[in-house]
């Protein structure tokens, strides 16, 4: 169908926890110039491409939390909440942690840094799908490995029982089976620390799980930048009249501000918000989510949707393919320019980068030290390629 990685490498492609959304294929790949990411294809060649680079660094290396009861001959996969599916993936700056994804690139993101910093918080591929939730093995500083759950939002993502609380260290392996969830109850088995020495023992353990009644099912909620400008879209359904709803932002991920508040009327709601205060905000990435009151008093939240403003030069990389020196780039201003300079301050190669990410193959240069200068208005990156 498409050779992903040309030569006699391969792409080490899995395909045994792919999963199918929207009549597209996400599974895992490797090439030479991403590492191992997350890929999509709709069976062409030209419809199979990288879906989602968890690190532009290193290697993602993502793997699919595919559902138990997914089909095996091509059927599309029960998705959670008929909409998602979870992986995990590896960054530098947060370690192996939790991802969510609906199929397209802007919802898709970190579920929450469990363990934060750069230590691994989802170590482990133990998981159990339910209606309204997942749950999975985490571990952080605190608590060490235990049974979480998550609705798909950083403030619903806790743990839900500390088998073994005089272990804050090294926690325990909680084991989640396929048929894990009986009469609405989470069964799991774990050490609970009260193990003879030197003898790994399992209690078995029930959490009890409390579901709220959402009123407001999300059916989609999606942002763009028009015009330097965030616009957010939704699509809502209304199960009853007195319901609210508010519209947040986080220039972080983690801490959101209200900036609309609704009361809509039951029935199908379509919306459309201009965030013109935004640009004033002067940040990088800013984070948008619908949150949700339920019946019972909590609060449910959509998807995360993110914008990138246009203010900064924000990823290059230097590498080389095949002996030919190329700069792997991703910027978010216009009229950036690349600068090849050898050791001694001359400049060889001159050119003007747009604001989208792609990769420059460079001209053939002489053997020596150059200098790779990328700079846009308001800061330069440099970096170093030595040439054979």
């Amino acid at each position: 169908m498409k050779d992903l990685e040309p030569g006699i490498l391969g792409s080490d492609i899995n395909l045994t926890s792919a999963v199918i959304v929207n009549n597209k294929l996400y599974f895992r790949a490797h090439t030479n110039l991403t590492g191992y990411e997350l890929f999509v294809t709709d069976g062409t060649a030209n419809g199979t491409e990288l879906f989602f680079e968890i690190d532009y660094w290193t290697d993602g290396f993502p793997v699919i939390f595919k559902p138990h009861n997914a089909p095996l001959d091509g059927s599309p996969t029960p998705l959670f909440q008929n909409q998602y599916f979870f992986f995990t993936g590896f960054t530098l700056d947060h370690g192996t942690e939790l991802y969510i994804s609906d199929g397209t690139r802007t919802g898709t993101r970190m579920v929450k840094d469990v363990n934060a910093g750069f230590s691994d918080g989802v170590p482990y591929a133990l998981y159990k799908y339910s209606n309204t939730h997942l749950y999975f093995t985490a571990e952080n500083a605190t608590t060490g490995l235990e049974i979480w759950e998550t609705d798909g939002t950083a403030q619903n993502t806790r743990m839900v029982f500390d088998a073994n609380p005089n272990n804050t260290n090294e926690g325990g392996l909680y084991l989640i089976t396929p048929d894990a969830i009986v009469n609405n109850n989470l069964l799991f088995a774990g050490p609970s620390g009260d193990e003879a020495a030197n003898r790994l023992q399992y209690d078995g353990f029930i959490y009890q799980r409390n579901n709220g009644t959402l009123p407001i099912f999300v059916q989609s909620f999606t942002a763009r930048l028009q015009a330097q400008t965030p616009v957010l879209q939704w699509q809502l359904n209304i199960t009853s009249n007195n319901n609210r709803y508010q519209l947040q932002r986080s220039a972080d991920g983690v801490n959101y501000t209200t900036i609309e508040s609704y009361q809509p009327t039951q029935g199908a709601v379509t919306k459309t918000y201009a965030d013109v205060a935004a640009s004033a905000l002067q940040q990088k990435q800013l984070y948008y989510r619908l949150a949700i009151e339920n019946n019972n008093g909590s609060k449910q939240y959509s998807n995360i949707a993110t914008v990138t403003m246009p203010n900064e030069v924000y990823g290059v990389r230097v590498l080389q393919q095949a002996g030919k020196p190329q700069v792997k780039y991703h910027l978010s201003k216009n009229n950036t320019s690349l600068q090849v300079v050898t050791a001694t301050g001359a400049v060889v190669y001159n050119t003007v980068l747009p604001a989208t990410q792609g990769v420059l193959t460079l001209p053939q240069l002489q053997a020596g030290l150059y200098v790779i200068k990328v700079s846009d208005s308001n800061q330069t990156y440099t970096d170093k390629l030595l040439m054979p």
